[in-house]
């Protein structure tokens, strides 16, 4: 089981080297390295900014899927959330609860928790400030905190302590985040380095406690007590999205994928992940986008892109094409590939064959 990273908690360290490639056909020849990171004048590829992106993303994601699988519970009348029973379409999921989180000095809610048991006794935990109501909620001003855990136990969260380690035992968290008044507009995500997360569970009624150290060098403290809604074993409709890819030669596909649109700055990403962690992440110039677009890094369409195996990550900002085939307000679909650099090894992966279909945008 590989562990999510954390990573670039320094300004990444730009080396410049020759390029020379050919780009004909959308084809990715064998080139040298090129320079690890480039001025685009965009926060998300400023070096440090790499790993909340990363994190950033899975926090969008899972608010994405509450409002899904809520939807789909509407449609159906029938959910399967822990704690919960069928009922008409229109009921509120558990999760409900109170507490509340310190971090920066700063003191924010918490009145919705929720857990997800994604591989034998793995489980991202999230506790949030807001209680999601539906497909019409904007995910604005979203504050709140994810774990990830790891109990002794294939099925629930074992009472007990947690601690911050890599070592990937049980009672351990090898990563955790804070999200402040995050939205499409805004980010502002801190990973912790250190810390320490109490849960008692008696019943799905759950009485949790943390504190840790941030990475920006500030603390966080706080506690939730209440109900975790279980989306673990949520009817999830079948998605109509699919994004795959083909890295070294080897066939990868994602088990989720989803865009987000940043008016502010200016880009969208696309971005699709499986259960071990892997991850293909692409930026683009929103102004560049429509049906029909051939986007290049060179004729600025494309900003950067990245792809992580779990554990190292892959850059480039030297060579990739995303052709777009279909695009609205709703989805983005295309094809892509590139190459790109682990800087701290200078080991290349090379992405062919890249595809994402009907992706929703967020």
């Amino acid at each position: 089981m590989k562990t999510t990273i954390r990573l670039l908690l320094a300004f990444a360290v730009v080396i410049i080297f020759s390029i020379s490639c050919n780009k004909e056909n959308n084809d990715i020849q064998p080139k040298q390295k090129s320079s690890f990171i480039s001025d685009h004048n965009n926060k998300i590829f400023a070096g440090e900014n790499h790993g909340n992106l990363f994190a950033a993303n899975k926090f969008k994601s899972f608010l994405a899927n509450i409002n899904a699988q809520y939807l789909f519970a509407n449609n159906t009348g029938n959910y399967n959330f822990s704690g919960g029973t069928p009922g008409e379409g229109g009921d509120q999921p558990p999760g409900q609860g109170i507490g509340s989180f310190t971090a920066n000095g700063v003191t924010h809610p918490l009145i919705f928790g929720a857990y997800y048991n994604y591989y034998d006794g793995w489980f991202d935990l999230f506790m949030i400030n807001k209680i999601l109501s539906g497909p019409d909620d904007e995910f604005i001003d979203v504050s709140g905190i994810m774990f990830e855990l790891i109990s002794n136990s294939a099925n629930e969260i074992t009472s007990g302590t947690y601690y911050y380690s890599e070592s990937e035992n049980p009672f351990t968290f090898p990563y955790a985040n804070v999200a402040i008044n995050a939205n499409t507009q805004n980010e502002e995500y801190f990973d912790l380095i250190d810390g320490s997360l109490s849960i008692i569970n008696s019943g799905n009624s759950y009485t949790i406690n943390f504190e840790g150290t941030l990475d920006n060098g500030g603390t966080v403290t706080g506690y939730f007590t209440g109900q975790l809604a279980d989306y673990s074993d949520n009817p999830e409709p079948t998605p109509s999205y699919n994004m795959t890819a083909s890295i070294n030669g080897s066939s990868w596909s994602a088990q989720y994928a989803s865009a987000y649109i940043y008016e502010y700055d200016g880009y969208i990403t696309i971005n699709g992940s499986n259960n071990l962690n892997e991850g293909i992440d692409i930026t683009l110039d929103i102004s560049s986008v429509s049906a029909g677009a051939q986007l290049t890094i060179d004729n600025g369409g494309v900003i950067g892109a990245y792809y992580t195996d779990g554990v190292n990550y892959y850059y480039t900002d030297f060579y990739a094409y995303v052709n777009i085939s279909a695009y609205n307000s709703s989805t983005v679909s295309g094809t892509f590939g590139f190459e790109a650099e682990d800087y701290y090894s200078g080991d290349i992966v090379t992405i062919t064959n890249g595809a994402f279909s009907n992706v929703p945008i967020y």
